[in-house]
């Protein structure tokens, strides 16, 4: 390997390391996709869309169906243990078990907090992604989005919409001096 890759390395695992989600195991992710952070970025960039998809449709879950429901959430098991969201993976195939048992009652009582979870992973998900592609895009971007993009992350992660909103005012603020 040569050092430029092992300096590349490096600062993906750096990177990587810097984000803590729970439910989560980044560290494990990124390993499984052999260290390579924009193979792992791009497979977690797919599960957060098709996964947010998969949720819309399994919002309201009647006995008709459950079916749909069973494929549903077998697909949202499999592809969270693929990336290592294992607590969602968890209570997916709790919910699949419930499916396949046909027992409706469990799951209706349990699909809204899977859900308000699964949700609440994805849109951390998200940040983290676009965090990611900031960085590694430093070439076009100035180095300072990147600390918006942490300060905003860490205002979500502590659900302070007050400080969010002001990351967000202080980078419009940032883009206007450094656009003028």
């Amino acid at each position: 390997m040569k050092q430029a890759e092992k300096n590349t390395l490096e600062k993906d695992k750096r990177l990587i390391r810097d984000y803590i989600i729970p439910g989560l195991d980044v560290i494990k992710g990124f390993e499984r996709y052999n260290e390579n952070l924009m193979v792992y970025a791009s497979i977690m960039s797919t599960y957060a869309t098709d996964a947010r998809i998969s949720l819309e449709t399994i919002k309201r879950v009647d006995v008709q169906g459950l079916n749909y429901y069973k494929i549903t959430i077998h697909w949202i098991k499999n592809a969270s243990f693929d990336i290592y969201a294992n607590q969602i993976g968890e209570v997916a195939k709790d919910l699949e078990r419930a499916a396949v048992n046909d027992d409706i009652d469990y799951i209706i009582h349990n699909n809204p907090a899977f859900l308000k979870a699964a949700f609440r992973l994805l849109d951390r998900l998200d940040i983290m992604l676009a965090y990611i592609k900031t960085v590694k895009r430093k070439s076009i971007m100035n180095r300072s989005d990147g600390m918006f993009l942490k300060k905003l992350l860490t205002a979500y992660n502590n659900y302070d919409v007050v400080a969010a909103d002001a990351v967000i005012e202080e980078t419009k603020q940032h883009q206007v001096t450094t656009n003028a």
